[in-house]
């Protein structure tokens, strides 16, 4: 749930808010296909990129 603060009755420790810096499998598998699939996106837009900007290319010397 969200919830506005956490309060544990132990010893009356209450959290508000936290920071995540960051968030990294802890297996390794699943940090590599992590990787591989940020990797094979970045190479499809810049593909994606490229072609976009040929053809715009060859559209304006016609």
């Amino acid at each position: 749930c969200v919830c506005d603060r956490i309060i544990f009755p132990q010893n009356n420790l209450a959290i508000t808010s936290i920071d995540i810096q960051s968030v990294e499998p802890v297996d390794q598998h699943t940090r590599d296909a992590l990787q591989k699939s940020v990797q094979l996106a970045i190479e499809i837009t810049t593909n994606s990129q490229e072609a976009a900007a040929q053809h715009e290319a060859s559209r304006r010397e016609q």
